[in-house]
Formats: C-alpha cells, structure tokens, sequence
C-alpha cells in the first residue's frame, strides 16, 4: 500500500487511546520499514479458552499482542496474570464485536500506537442456544457423537435455540468478525511483514454438512459469491426460524445459528482473501476443544486448539504455512479449512522448514477428465500448477481439457493418455514428462472403478439415505441391483491399487528429481478404513506397518480373488458391502504407508474426499466436486515439513 497510502487510510481513523503500558513499545512506519522487528497482532474473545492461549503463544513469539474482551474486569485480569508469566508485550483493550462505538476504539487505539496491524485472529464466538449446562454433561455424550452432528435428539431437552440467542449469534460470529476486520483494514494493509487474518471456524461450518442442496451452492460458489449474497442467506435463516421452518427448508438441526454463522464465516473469508491478494486471510477449525463455547465438552486442550491458529509456536502466522500456500504455489488457503489435527501432527513430527520451490510446479492427475480429477485439475491450475490431465478415454480426455482452456487455464492444463492398467501407456506418460518437464513434483493418483455391475437407474430410484451409504449398511437394500463378477472385481483390483502401484513407480525417478519437494496423494474411500474389515487377521497384517510388506499386500489380494471364485467372501471376514471397492482401498492405503516410510523426503498420503456426487457412486453423493477435491488439493500442495504416511478424512487427519 506504501507509506502515503497508509497515512491516508490512518487519518480517516480518530485516535483515542485509552491505555498503553510503558513496556509495550511503538514504531513509527518510518522506522519499522528499516528493521520490523515486532508485529502487532489483535486478537478478539481472547480472555480465556483458545483466544488466551493464542496471545500466549503470539507474545512467546515476540509479537506485540492486544488482548480484547467484551467483559473488561476479565480481560484485565487475563492481561495481569499473562504480565505475571514474564509476557510484558501484551495489551489489553475492551471490545465488544457487536457494537460499532467499541470497534472503532480498538482501532483508534491501534492508529494511535502502532500505526499499523500485522495479524488479527477472530476468535469471539456465541453458541446462538440457551443450555441447561449440568443437564447437558449429566448426559455424557460421546465426543464422536458431538462431532458427527448426531447428538441432536439427546439435548433437545435441554438445549433450545430462540429468536435472541440466533441473533446473537450471527450479530457475533459473522457480523461482529465482517465489521472488525473491516474497521481493521486500513491498518492491515499498512503492514510491511505480510498481514495475516485468520478467523476461528469449526466442523460445524462445512457445506456438506447443509442440507439445502441451494444453500451449499451459494456458499460454495466463490467465483459469484458476495456479501450482499451472505447477508440474505443469513436473513433467510431468521425469517425461517422465526416460522418454526428451519428443518423443513434445510438447515442443520444441530446448532443450527452457531452452524450457518461459521459457514457463511468462511464464504466470507473466500471473499475477502480474493478481494485482498496481498494478505493472507484463512479460516481454521481448532478442533474439539474442552472450552465454554461446548460446555466444556470437549476433548483437546486449548494449547492443541491454538496449535491449528499458530501452527507450532506461531509459525503459521509468523510466517511459514500461509507464506508457503500463498507465495509458494499462488493459492489463497481461505480455500480450505485446514483443522488443528494437521498442523499439530505437523508441526510435532515432521518439522517447518519452508520450501524453496521453483516459479512452476508439475502435476500429473490421473482419471482428470470428470468429478473429483477434474476439479482436482482446475483447482491446481489455479493455484499456477501446470498439471497434465490423464483420462484412459482420449476423446473425453481432449474435451476436458479443452473446456479447461476455455475458463482462462489455457497456458498450465495439457492432456495426456494414460491407461493405468497398461504398461506401454504408463512408459508413454513417463516419457512425455520427461521430455517436456524432466521431473515431477506431484501426483495425484485419483482414477478409479467401483468393482462392480450396477443397473444405475434402479439403484437410484432406490433413493436411500446417504447414512446407511456412509455406514456401510446398504447390502440388503441394494443386492438385487449391484452384481460382483470376477471380470469386474479384477479391473477394481487393477486400477485401485495395482494400477497406482505401477504408476507411482514409474514416476518415480521424475518426482525425485523433483526441487520443491514430491508431493503423492492416492485417492482412497472410506470403506478401505481398517475398522471397516471383518477379518482381524487381515486388519492386522494391513494395519502393522513395521512388517508389512507389499508381497504380504499382493497375497491378501489373491487370497481375496481366491475366496470370491469360491464364493466365500463373507465367511472368511471380508466386506461385504462393494467388497471389491473396499479391499482395493485399504490395501491402497496399506502401500501409502510403505512407500511413505521408503521415501522419506516426499510427502506421500491417502485422502477420503467425502461422499461426492460423482460416477463412481451412481450419483447417489451430497458433496460437490468441488468440495471433494478440496483435501487432494491440500496434500499436493504442502509445505516442506508436512505430514506424511497419514490418512485424511476429507481435510481432517483420521485413523487408517
């Protein structure tokens, strides 16, 4: 913005200071653009729980930290006690997020000392019910049961959304974040460290947790959305929940005010971050954390749930993960919601050092030329990835690409045919890499087949509930629709995982020549989770990474065909529901962790996108594709450091 603009922005803003102790020091821009070496940071609701932790950490990493309360007697003394500990470079200011008199204070009070805004972190948030707290914890509900969103008939009794708690929170968590980073703003953009705005979402907030196919849409449209768009969404919400209509119109029955106050929180901050592409501006879930906000029903500590804000002691602020996403690879991480399970195993186990990568990264995307490869394609494009574009059909291949083309991704999408059940297709690929790149920094191994005959129309017509799908408890309700041959479970076999393998291991040498790091995402469902398979024994043998081996893999495989030729799949313990499909996956998943341990230097995962509307699935799927591409594109696209041999649940690390 430069020192003018800045000035100019400052004296729009009327400083009123209130207080400023005399250890916390200022800088004027002059100077700071000699040396900077403090950032100031703000972060709201921050007198206890996630928001106290995150100005912990922030003053531990020698940010100035102002530390705002809407109850000031508990922000003081959350100020005092933080004193105390030895941290001198924090601040307090009263801030009440829904009233515009307080907000402007706060950044008068900035203006006034500071001059500038590096970070904001808005963390405030209301839950939008009123509870009866000791009946609520008298219940004991599981944490897997709060987090599927299953837990709504168990607190009807003693949980009740109203007109005033609704507005609360929406005046709270989407209004009150929208008028404070807008106040912010002008001091943001004085920044010369690289501002940083991150705003505290939850699980809560995902679009395929809406029922209103119409709702997710929207929200979910980045390219058309607005705020004009949010806000009557949002009026949406309260005309209908003032008529007692929320459940028949499609809105999520649990937490319904606190659900779509997170979920137009993040559209917004994907309007923002396209608005303002020299900041970094993202959303994060902290995870289940044990604060007020859940009734102190959670189960990570606050230090976790900072983690996913910070990323290690504020490196994810200070500058390393969003500094990557952003200059790395030109992506604006307001795209995904990267949750507290991640950057916590990342930052403990594998390090944050920053990749050097190269201006152009390579990218091979197998079945790319529809669904989930295909907006795993766009979406990488996008982020300026040239990606080649594979499909097994050359005709649909070239359509692909050639619509990719016409959305403006002319110069970094090209087509290439790949079979990966054929070897001299396979050596094809690789030679064209070679010839045109010379290396290959990642591969996204995404094509694939369900292992079975299907009459489509009938099993549609069937209209089940995407839970039993989810459960794996449809086999009754679709046997006389679905066939499984031996034809067909072969080619499941040898494209799932088979196919992978040969792939992977072709491109091998080109993804180790690889500068900026090689990143492998395999495609995997959850149906290959190892809980999900009946027989212990292969559990085990999968499941124990320290002797498994791929022979070991390949002769759990021929023991499968051996036992479908004769017919007793389900007495030996296999899946019964698209057994095929499934043992494809866990023994995918199995050979991600062999090849991770074996290359150690690359990051090599397994993802579950979700349960997308896409071929593979008949079309029976709630999720967009565009949603479902969203944890492949997070993987390919990791820092140096990332996590890796480590399964996702869409952006969520989980268990194999």
């Amino acid at each position: 913005m430069g020192f003018v603009g800045c000035l100019q922005a400052l004296t729009s803003l009327n400083p009123r200071p209130r207080f400023l102790p005399k250890n916390i020091r200022t800088t004027t821009t002059a100077s700071m653009e000699l040396n900077a070496p403090i950032r100031y940071a703000v972060v709201t609701g921050a007198n206890k729980g996630i928001g106290l932790e995150t100005v912990r950490q922030l003053a531990k990493a020698g940010a100035t930290v102002v530390l705002t309360a809407r109850n000031e007697k508990r922000g003081t003394e959350a100020t005092r006690l933080l004193h105390e500990s030895g941290l001198s470079n924090v601040v307090f200011h009263q801030l009440d997020v829904r009233d515009a008199k307080s907000i402007q204070s706060l950044a008068d009070f900035i203006a006034a000392h500071f001059e500038r805004l590096d970070i904001l972190v808005n963390n405030a948030g209301a839950s939008g019910v009123e509870v009866d707290v000791d009946g609520l914890r008298a219940k004991n509900i599981e944490p897997a049961t709060w987090l599927a969103g299953k837990a709504v008939n168990l607190v009807q009794d003693v949980m009740k959304t109203t007109y005033e708690t609704a507005k609360e929170c929406l005046d709270t968590n989407y209004y009150g974040v929208k008028n404070v980073t807008e106040a912010l703003l002008p001091l943001l953009r004085c920044s010369t460290l690289g501002a940083r705005v991150v705003n505290v979402s939850s699980l809560r907030s995902e679009l395929r947790r809406i029922p209103n196919e119409q709702i997710r849409k929207e929200l979910g449209d980045v390219e058309n959305l607005t705020e004009d768009k949010i806000d009557r969404i949002l009026q949406k919400f309260l005309h209908d929940l003032q008529h007692d209509a929320l459940e028949a119109n499609g809105w999520q029955k649990m937490l319904p005010a606190y659900s779509i106050s997170k979920a137009t929180l993040n559209a917004y901050t994907r309007v923002l971050a396209k608005k303002y592409p020299d900041m970094c501006i993202n959303c994060v879930h902290p995870g289940y954390v044990d604060t007020d906000i859940n009734w102190h029903t959670g189960t990570m500590t606050v230090e976790e749930g900072a983690e996913g804000l910070l990323y290690d002691g504020c490196k994810f602020l200070i500058p390393q993960w969003i500094q990557f996403f952003k200059n790395g690879c030109g992506l604006v991480t307001s795209d995904i919601i990267i949750g507290t399970l991640l950057m916590s195993e990342a930052s403990r186990q594998y390090g944050t050092q920053r990749s050097s990568a190269p201006t152009t990264r390579y990218a091979v995307v197998t079945g790319g030329n529809k669904g989930i490869g295909l907006e795993t394609v766009r979406q990488l494009a996008k982020a300026g990835v040239t990606v080649v574009l594979t499909a097994r059909d050359e005709k649909r291949g070239v359509e692909a690409t050639r619509l990719l083309h016409e959305s403006g991704l002319t110069s970094n999408v090209v087509f290439h045919q790949l079979d990966v059940r054929d070897a001299k297709s396979i050596q094809s690929l690789v030679d064209f890499i070679t010839t045109q790149f010379g290396r290959l920094d990642i591969l996204v191994n995404n094509a694939g087949v369900s292992g079975v005959e299907v009459d489509g129309d009938a099993l549609r017509a069937k209209n089940i509930d995407p839970e039993i799908w989810l459960a794996g408890k449809a086999v009754n309700l679709i046997q006389d629709v679905v066939k499984i041959t031996y034809d067909s479970t072969k080619e499941c076999l040898d494209t799932n995982y088979y196919g992978v393998k040969n792939l992977t291991e072709a491109l091998l040498p080109l993804l180790q020549r690889s500068t900026s790091g090689a990143r492998i995402v395999n495609v995997s469902c959850l149906s290959g989770e190892l809980r999900r398979v009946p027989n212990e024994q292969i559990r085990k043998e999968l499941g124990d990474v320290e002797t498994l081996t791929e022979d070991k893999i390949d002769r759990i495989l021929q023991k499968f065909l051996h036992d479908l030729q004769q017919d007793v799949l389900e007495a030996n313990g296999w899946q019964i529901m698209l057994p095929p499909y499934s043992i494809s996956k866990a023994t995918l998943n199995a050979y991600t962790r062999l090849l991770a341990k074996k290359y150690p230097n690359m990051c090599i995962n397994c993802v579950h996108p979700g349960y997308v509307n896409t071929d593979i699935n008949w079309r029976t799927g709630t999720m967009m594709a565009e949603e479902g591409a969203e944890g492949s594109v997070m993987l390919a696209l990791l820092p140096d450091g990332g996590p890796t041999g480590r399964y996702f649940d869409h952006t969520q690390v989980a268990e194999f």
